[in-house]
């Protein structure tokens, strides 16, 4: 999966926008975004040279400004890309975030009456890709199950469970927060307990939904859990970043084993 993409260039949040928690196996990202537009990334993808079965995921976010922030041009946002993309064929599923903690406007449309008008302006597009939502990991499970109910409600095909942590009193070395404390969202191990209660209980109130694990998955191990807790796959990026590109293939031939 790439992206986030947004309609219009972005430049991001003003460094230093990523930092790392070592101790606490954590990142601290403030990264805002920073993309080319869609046009300019739809361009870039259909000039790449795929692998035959290669499956191409394309999260799509509201552009990082202050004109975005306004719900109505923010779903217009929205809707531009979604749009390019399906006219153009590219990715073969999109993901909404509507979680990123480090933009303005910040869940606007993580909340139940927001996310059902964003829901009705997708649906005027015309579409045959899966279409799965990015969600937001500091809720209680009655408000995460309340937009649950809307996304299945609107035969939504899955979730990203889920985004950043945005509760810095959950980091295991406080020492490491920088000066200023609060500064876009932690990913990694503050995710993983956060996200893995989410995956279990949407698993058990949802067993045809399909879910995407994602968040502190640091070592083969925790992939499994996310899978045995009811994820369909699992997306990482922090164990890369810690432990090597390595991680992937270790999960793999976990996986099979476990098959076996």
């Amino acid at each position: 999966e790439v992206g986030s993409v947004s309609a219009k260039k972005c430049e991001g949040n003003p460094p230093p926008n990523l930092r790392r928690l070592i101790k606490s196996k954590s990142i601290q990202v403030y990264k805002g975004l920073r993309n080319d537009g869609v046009d300019t990334i739809i361009k870039r993808i259909k000039k790449m040279s795929l692998p035959e079965k290669f499956v191409l995921g394309i999260s799509i976010a509201r552009t990082n400004d202050v004109d975005c922030a306004d719900v109505d041009k923010g779903i217009e946002d929205y809707l531009y890309s979604y749009k390019r993309l399906n006219e153009e064929d590219v990715g073969d599923f999109y993901t909404i975030n509507i979680s990123c903690p480090n933009a303005f406007g910040g869940e606007d449309f993580a909340w139940p009456l927001l996310l059902e008008k964003l829901l009705k302006a997708l649906k005027t597009i015309p579409s045959q890709k899966p279409l799965y939502f990015k969600m937001p990991i500091n809720r209680s499970w009655d408000e995460f199950k309340e937009l649950l109910d809307i996304l299945d409600e609107n035969e939504v095909n899955g979730v990203v469970i889920g985004n950043l942590n945005k509760n810095y009193d959950e980091v295991d070395f406080s020492g490491e927060i920088p000066p200023g404390g609060y500064r876009g969202g932690l990913s990694g191990k503050p995710c993983k307990a956060r996200s893995n209660e989410l995956i279990k209980k949407t698993r058990e109130a949802f067993p045809n939904m399909t879910i995407f694990g994602c968040g502190g998955i640091l070592e083969p191990e925790d992939a499994l859990e996310k899978l045995a807790l009811g994820a369909n796959m699992v997306q990482l990026i922090t164990g890369m970043i810690f432990n090597g590109p390595h991680l992937i293939n270790e999960i793999n031939r976990m996986v099979e084993r476990e098959r076996v």
